[in-house]
């Protein structure tokens, strides 16, 4: 399946240049998004765009798509730039004005880029389609220290649900049997 997600992503990207005439960002992120989206709702996320989030810098930053899961948290960024500009210097610049380098994808239609805690560690042609699949599965499945801590609380929560219930209903057997006027109703 992620094969042909690829290939219908290169098709469209080859239709939008074509129809539009252009190679510029606007025209070429629309077929990356699409296919980022297709991977994300695999996972049961989904990829919003042009929201903002904290940089590192204490400010807001506006990538130009968050993958979130149901509970609003960030799994990653994405961020696309053209092909006519250099992708390394547009990442540098992104860098310094404090886009989280959690776990974030660079890319141009050309090259794309995975940084996670901070670090490069992946580059991959993006003409190569099992390469490509594997970066974008590398940055779905990835989880941040916010969103693994959560979803170790949550099932731990989960867990612990068939003791708070079976605490609760002592506790209400208890304190009806001392108020009776409550208990009454029983």
């Amino acid at each position: 399946m992620s094969k042909a997600l690829i290939n219908e992503y290169y098709l469209k990207l080859e239709r939008a240049k074509q129809f539009s005439k252009s190679k510029n960002e606007t025209t070429i992120r629309i077929p990356f998004f699409n296919l980022l989206n297709e991977y994300a709702r695999k996972q049961n996320y989904e990829l919003v765009s042009e929201v903002v989030c904290l940089g590192t810098k204490g400010k807001n930053v506006k990538p130009d798509g968050i993958v979130k899961n149901l509970f609003g948290l960030d799994i990653g960024l994405w961020e696309s730039k053209d092909e006519k500009t250099k992708l390394d210097d547009e990442i540098d610049t992104k860098i310094k004005t404090g886009y989280p380098l959690t776990n974030i994808i660079f890319e141009d239609t050309v090259t794309a880029v995975l940084y996670q805690r901070g670090e490069e560690v992946d580059r991959v042609p993006m003409r190569d389609a099992d390469k490509l699949h594997k970066l974008i599965t590398d940055f779905l499945t990835f989880k941040s220290d916010v969103v693994y801590n959560f979803e170790k609380a949550l099932e731990n929560f989960k867990a612990d649900i068939p003791v708070i219930v079976e605490t609760l209903r002592k506790r209400i057997d208890e304190a009806g049997k001392k108020n009776k006027k409550l208990y009454c109703c029983k």
